[in-house]
């Protein structure tokens, strides 16, 4: 896991939930949105179903995931820090052909303008990354992020 991590920049990991699990969770986040007329995204702090919550904490400390973690810890001999950003999209896609939207990107860009971040940034002790979990499979219309192989080592070159 951590090898293709490092070479590739990603990890697609397995399978954490099964598929009634997914159609299950799906459906009342589904609920959620619609109670809160669709917004792009709901914070997981939005949700006042304890049960929901449960779950979807529950797949974030899977033990693959967990295993993931701990390793890239170890590699890094560095603590990992969680920030409380637990969002769920929906429908968050952008046709890059037709959109003037970015979608996913690289989130450092912005902090490329500034030499202190750039110094930063290039350490090979610094480590950024976001944990996704899909409730859909990945098309040509949406289901998760597609990704560039390697780009994330052009950060650290440049």
């Amino acid at each position: 896991m951590l090898e293709k991590f490092q070479q590739y920049g990603f990890y697609k990991g397995n399978v954490v939930i099964k598929k009634d699990e997914v159609l299950e969770l799906r459906k009342k986040l589904e609920n959620i949105f619609k109670k809160k007329n669709y917004p792009r995204t709901i914070s997981l702090f939005e949700i006042n179903d304890k049960d929901l919550i449960r779950t979807i904490l529950d797949i974030y400390s899977s033990p693959e995931i967990k295993k993931f973690l701990l390793d890239l810890e170890k590699t890094h001999k560095e603590n990992l820090s969680f920030l409380p950003k637990f969002i769920i999209q929906r429908n968050y896609h952008v046709d890059r052909l037709s959109s003037p939207g970015i979608g996913w990107h690289r989130d450092c860009g912005g902090e490329l303008q500034h030499d202190y971040c750039n110094k930063i940034l290039s350490k090979n002790s610094y480590v950024f990354g976001k944990l996704g979990i899909y409730l859909q499979e990945n098309s040509l219309f949406g289901g998760s992020i597609d990704v560039i192989p390697k780009s994330h080592k052009y950060i650290k070159l440049n």
